[in-house]
This record gives structure tokens, C-alpha cells and sequence, in this order.
């Protein structure tokens, strides 16, 4: 795996850190890329990019984005939750299980 660290360091995310860390580990072996907060062309906000892109041909593209606040409710079908930081509800990405190894 080619990992593309992107602004990683420069944003001291301490879970986004980990999560790099974590993916790492476990895409060493893994053709494709990893990249932190890439690609950024034709984005008006960084904000608006998730926070890790994974390419491979077995899987194609997966994307990550980190919720770096705490969550404090989640909607039934756990597609929605709150934060400590957010008034209204906020969409989240389907969840899906993948094995990269």
C-alpha cells in the first residue's frame, strides 16, 4: 500500500492519528493507496473531504471520514447522530464491514 500522509500531522487530530496508525498496520501488505485528506482538487472546504481515501482493486475506492467530537445520540437505523458540538442531527455514512487481508 502507498500511503500519502497528506496534512496528518499538521492537523494533530489525536484519532485520526490512530485510525493512520491502525490502517497502517493493516494495509502494509495491501496493493493500492491511502491517503489523509486527498484529493483536495476542486474542493471549496478541507471540511468537505473525507478524512481517509483507500483505494485498492479489490475493494475500489473507501472512504473514512473521523468524527473527532464525542457522540452522544445515534438514530435508530444509526444512520444520524449528535455530537457535544452540533445542535441538529448529523448524517452519517452507511456502515459496511470490510477485510482488506
Amino acid at each position: 500500500m502507498e500511503l500519502i500522509p497528506g496534512t496528518i500531522d499538521l492537523e494533530q487530530s489525536a484519532h485520526a492519528l490512530d485510525v493512520w496508525n491502525y490502517l497502517q498496520s493493516v494495509l502494509r501488505d495491501v496493493p493500492g493507496l491511502c491517503g489523509y485528506r486527498w484529493p483536495t482538487v476542486s474542493v471549496a472546504s478541507v471540511s468537505d473531504v473525507p478524512s481517509f481515501a483507500i483505494i485498492t482493486k479489490t475493494k475500489g475506492i473507501v472512504l473514512c471520514d473521523i468524527v473527532d467530537s464525542h457522540i452522544v445520540q445515534t438514530s435508530a437505523e444509526g444512520s444520524h447522530w449528535r455530537t457535544t458540538i452540533e445542535d441538529g442531527w448529523m448524517d452519517g455514512v452507511e456502515r459496511c464491514g470490510l477485510e482488506f487481508v
